[in-house]
């Protein structure tokens, strides 16, 4: 898991549009990988909400002066509890045969769906406890990929958040931890 410490809630937002605008970017040199799918999690509907209108006005913006937008190809969605079982299943089902795709998500995915290929989780935020942080990055890496797991945190979190990856046991050799 790579840990990364943005100084103020402000800077959350530009490192999450820096990771996913890297490795959408290696993809891209490197055609033999995998294409960019990743799951964002945030700990509340609001911020889900609000990372996904972020990203979402990125990859819509009229970029044509200046080539693509930053996180083309990558299509990206919105997933959390108050959306309806059939908004749900819709997103569920765009997200799973999207090539490349970010799904901007609370809790609702962490546990219980299966979402193939996912070559990514990034983790905004101290999550609950243990067991939801090892749920979450576990969505990546399943079977016999490879996956990478992000976790961004304020300062003011970093403590608390070493706290839970110490406490965690490595899920299996298919992750790529940084500490």
């Amino acid at each position: 898991m790579l840990f990364r410490s943005c100084k103020g809630f402000e800077n959350v937002a530009p490192a999450l549009v820096e990771i996913c605008t890297k490795e959408i970017a290696k993809v891209a040199q490197d055609p033999t990988q995998p294409p960019f799918k990743a799951i964002v999690y945030l700990p509340s509907t609001a911020n889900v909400t609000l990372y996904a209108g972020i990203l979402e006005s990125l990859n819509q913006s009229d970029n044509a002066l200046y080539g693509t937008h930053p996180l083309h190809p990558a299509e990206v969605s919105a997933m959390h509890g108050k959306l309806t079982q059939q908004q749900r299943t819709r997103v569920s089902e765009r997200f799973r045969r999207a090539q490349s795709a970010i799904m901007v998500s609370s809790d609702v995915t962490a546990r219980g769906m299966d979402f193939p290929g996912v070559t990514h989780v990034i983790q905004i935020g101290v999550p609950p406890n243990r067991d939801q942080y090892i749920h979450r990055v576990g969505r990546t890496g399943r079977g016999d990929k490879s996956g990478t797991g992000y976790a961004l945190f304020t300062d003011i979190e970093m403590n608390q958040a070493r706290r839970i990856d110490r406490k965690s046991t490595r899920l299996n050799s298919s992750h790529q931890y940084y500490l």
